[in-house]
This record gives structure tokens, C-alpha cells and sequence, in this order.
């Protein structure tokens, strides 16, 4: 028995490994640890019959699996199943674990998970998993639903992206048989690129168009000085 399951001395890797650390109390003697008017452990994740100072074989493995459920509990439901606040006095959490069944976890989404809750923090040891063995096989059929939900939500969550952006497109191109605004009659060259646009019209007026070639003689307007023929 480690007789300490607390988060203080639950470690977890960098590869998301949880191991269970601090094993001083697990190597005293029974008597040492059960020895009157001593308490070795913390009151708060402790299973009732280990507050109530049971010895020796009265106190077995099941002990701890009550431990890890009040860990797992405060995991998930960010609060203790019995209320009990870090300070609370060691009597008032003997009364209520004596007296009081834990609350049951009610958080959206740990549906499969609150009855396995519940079963580890029974206050009877004949009421919770046998053995570790018995409750690390619930605890990965529930990990493995949770998983294949996962992966569910995200296949409809990439169908629904998928329609969504066929809807789109359908949305932006033009619908057959009807004429786009930039091929309209009254814009002849919208559509056209630039090089494709025609070549603007030579003006009669350089210095206003800029054009320096030899304008175009209009009706009433006399040529320069130097274009004047000298034949009469």
C-alpha cells in the first residue's frame, strides 16, 4: 500500500506519463503507521477506513484506489466529492466521510466516467473495485470511448468545413446562362486585359495631349511657319 495517493505526489512526464512518487509511508511497519494517536497520511484523500485507524490486513489496496478517485474526481470536477476545504479539521472530515456518500460528478461530458467515480469512493471497501487491475480496465474503456467520440466530433466537424466551403464557391461562381456584369454591352472593355485594350486616338491639340507629331490640319487653322509650302 502506498497509504499517501495524493496530486503532491503524482508526477507526470513530458510524455504524459503519470507516475506515483513518495513511497516514505509505505515502507513504515503497520504498527508504526497504525500506532494510537497517529495519523500518517492526508485527511482529505484518505478512505474512511484509514482515518478510522484500522489495522494491518483490515487495510488493503482498496484503500488507495479511494485515493486516486478523490484525485481523479478533483481532476475533473475542479472541487472535492465531499466538499472538504485544504484547512478543514481532521474530525469534521472524519464525520462526513463516515456519514455523507461522496456528490456525484456532474460535469458535462464524464458521463461514462461518474459511475466508475462512484464506485471507487463507496465508503465500504466490498463496494469498490477489487483490485487496480479491475479499475485501470474501466478507467481505459472509458478513456477509449472518450476517444472514438473524439474522433466522431472531428469527422463532422471537417464534413461540416467541407459543405460549408462547397457552398461557397457554388455562391461565388456565375449561374449558367446568365450574362456576367463585365461582358454587358454598355462595358465593352471590362473584361479585357490591358494589352488587349485599344490605342488611344491621336489629338490635334500637343501641348495639351502631349502628342509631338505633325497634327492634323483642321478646317480654318493655319500651319506654322516652317510647314508652309512655298508653292502658291
Amino acid at each position: 500500500m502506498h497509504r499517501d495517493v495524493k496530486p503532491g505526489n503524482v508526477l507526470v512526464s513530458r510524455a504524459g506519463l503519470a507516475k506515483l512518487t513518495d513511497f516514505g509511508i509505505a515502507r513504515l511497519e503497520d504498527a508504526q503507521v497504525t500506532r494510537e494517536g497517529i495519523l500518517l497520511g492526508t485527511p482529505s484523500y484518505m478512505s474512511p477506513e484509514q482515518l478510522a485507524g484500522r489495522r494491518g490486513a483490515e487495510i488493503d489496496g482498496r484503500s488507495d484506489l479511494y485515493s486516486l478517485a478523490v484525485v481523479i474526481y478533483e481532476l475533473v470536477a475542479r472541487k472535492h466529492p465531499h466538499g472538504i476545504k485544504p484547512k478543514s479539521d481532521i474530525y469534521d472530515i472524519i464525520r462526513i466521510k463516515n456519514e455523507q456518500d461522496p456528490a456525484p460528478l456532474t460535469v458535462e461530458g464524464a458521463e461514462e466516467l461518474a459511475p466508475l467515480l462512484a464506485r471507487a469512493l463507496a465508503r465500504r471497501p466490498e463496494d469498490r473495485f477489487a483490485s487496480a487491475g479491475e479499475m485501470a480496465v474501466a478507467l481505459k474503456r472509458v478513456a477509449a470511448s472518450k476517444r472514438a467520440l473524439k474522433d466522431e466530433l472531428a469527422r463532422r466537424v471537417a464534413a461540416a468545413a467541407r459543405a460549408s466551403a462547397a457552398r461557397n464557391r457554388r455562391k461565388r461562381a456565375p449561374h449558367p446562362g446568365t450574362r456576367s456584369r463585365t461582358c454587358s454591352p454598355r462595358h465593352p472593355g471590362a473584361a479585357m486585359l490591358p494589352s488587349q485594350w485599344p490605342a488611344p486616338r491621336r489629338s490635334a491639340w500637343p501641348r495639351v495631349c502631349g502628342y509631338r507629331g505633325t497634327p492634323t490640319p483642321q478646317p480654318g487653322s493655319r500651319l506654322p511657319p516652317s510647314e508652309r509650302s512655298s508653292t502658291p
